[in-house]
Order: structure tokens, then C-alpha cells, then sequence
């Protein structure tokens, strides 16, 4: 049965998503009305779906759901939206420390238009006979490309994120095109829209992390990725063996809030 679900439109450089208060809601969503609510003719529209639960441990806790309505992972551009409005429905704090899938994460506020979010340790990356792949809390391959002529990240993105070297996940997919030094144009397809996105901040992070890798770059790193939804600003500090003090810096907006009848996809 339906549920009236009171809820808020967020988005992070493009990346747009459903944010819930968890403690408005009434019982668990299921799968079919996740999609419902993220489709973008019979429902809200939006790359994912947050809920923003209480937690004993730390400041909330942040739950993200993939438009098809599956279980995501961490969403780095979703991460800062959740930061905005966990702070718009009264939580306190100053620097944020939230959970997401079991991991620590925290984050601030920079001002009303913008948000970072500080990511734990990573190991570097690996090279494949298709690309970089790295996990930055999600799983990315990231391409590196002279330019984006002829390039069709629809087709090539979907071929690749199902390719049986990243089975039975599958990955990311990030086409990177280096425009001057530590400045960059970056395409992505995600798994669980289906789809290219306006942005992602996981797959950023990845890119930015494939370069310093790629040409041995060590010590103190600010990197730029541009995306079609906007700008997100890559730090992080390199050796051989890690990467630490990882920030993901980018524009957050509160578009709108509203009330919906919630329903399943299939009823629609």
C-alpha cells in the first residue's frame, strides 16, 4: 500500500536525488517504489534516492538507494547533498561524521552553494587490459582519452560496465579527457541509473587518482573535474602505497520540497 512521503530534491553538480528524512517514514521502501520515485516521466526524476537515519555511533546516517531501486554504495555527490539537508532537518554539527555502507565518513559545509566530503584511506589502483580500475567506495574504471571525438560513452559505457572482468558487479565507467595540467573533462556511465550522469563524485575521485597514479605524482594533490552538471575539485595527498587526507569538494542545491503519494513502478 501507498504511503504519503513527505521528501526533498537535492542535487551535487548535476547529480540529483530524493532526499527522506528517516525518521518521517512509516515503514522500509520497496525496491519498485524507489524506482518509482527516481523515474524521471512517472515519478520525482533523480539519479538515486537518500534517507538520512539517526545513529548511536555518529552524527546520522546515510542510506543510498540506486534508481533502478537497488542497494548503491557510496555516492560521493550524493554524500554532500546529505550533508546539506541533514543540516536543513535539524542535526547538529559542524563537521560531519556519518556512516555509509558500515564505513566512516565525514564532511561540512563550505557555505549555502557548496560542500566537501573527506573520504578514509584508499590503496592505489590497478591497471587492466581495458583501462584503471580503482574503488573509491564505489567501483570505477576510468579511460583516458586524447579527446572525445568519435567517442559514443553511451554504447561504450554499457559495454564496459558489464564486462566479464568486473563481474558480477560490474563497474563505473569514466572517460577523462586532459584539457591542461591537473585540470580535466570527464564523462560518466553509471551502473544502477543505466545511464550517463551530469556527474559523479566517486568516479571524479577515481579519475583524479588514475592520473596521479598514471604519471607518479606524489605528495599534495588538487585536481579538477569538469562535468556536464559542473565543477568538483579533487585533494588528496599521494605516495606509493596510499592516498590520504581525500576531500571531494563541489556545489550542492536544494531545488525543492513536496509531498507524493508513494506507489510501485508497475502501477504507474
Amino acid at each position: 500500500m501507498g504511503m504519503k512521503l513527505h521528501f526533498s530534491k537535492y542535487h551535487g553538480a548535476g547529480n540529483d536525488f530524493v532526499m527522506v528524512d528517516g525518521r518521517t517514514l512509516e515503514r522500509p521502501f520497496l525496491e519498485d517504489e524507489i524506482a518509482y520515485l527516481c523515474h524521471r516521466y512517472f515519478g520525482v526524476g533523480a539519479d538515486g534516492l537518500i534517507i538520512i537515519d539517526e545513529s548511536d555511533a555518529y552524527d546520522f546516517e546515510m542510506h543510498y538507494f540506486n534508481s533502478d531501486g537497488s542497494s548503491g554504495m557510496m555516492c560521493a555527490n550524493g554524500s554532500r547533498c546529505a550533508i546539506a539537508f541533514a543540516k536543513a532537518i535539524g542535526y547538529k554539527f559542524d563537521v560531519a561524521q556519518f556512516s555509509c555502507c558500515d564505513i566512516q565518513y565525514s564532511g561540512k559545509l563550505y557555505d549555502l552553494k557548496e560542500a566537501g566530503t573527506y573520504f578514509p584511506n584508499l590503496i592505489v589502483g590497478s591497471e587492466t587490459e581495458e583501462g584503471y580500475f580503482i574503488d573509491t567506495g564505489a567501483p570505477h574504471l576510468v579511460l583516458f582519452k586524447d579527446n572525445f571525438i568519435g567517442l559514443d560513452p553511451r554504447i561504450d559505457g554499457h559495454r564496459l560496465r558489464y564486462h566479464e572482468l568486473f563481474a558480477p558487479g560490474g563497474c563505473n565507467v569514466n572517460f577523462v579527457q586532459e584539457v591542461d595540467r591537473h585540470h580535466f573533462e570527464i564523462v560518466t556511465y553509471e551502473r544502477g541509473v543505466e545511464d550517463l550522469t551530469l556527474a559523479c563524485g566517486t568516479g571524479a575521485l577515481a579519475a583524479a587518482i588514475a592520473y596521479a597514479d598514471k604519471n607518479e605524482e606524489n605528495g599534495k594533490l588538487e585536481l579538477n573535474l569538469e562535468s556536464d552538471g559542473g565543477l568538483l575539485i579533487i585533494k588528496f595527498h599521494r605516495t606509493e602505497n596510499d592516498i590520504t587526507e581525500i576531500e571531494v569538494v563541489g556545489p550542492v542545491k536544494h531545488i525543492f520540497s513536496a509531498e507524493i503519494q508513494v506507489q510501485k513502478l508497475s502501477a504507474s
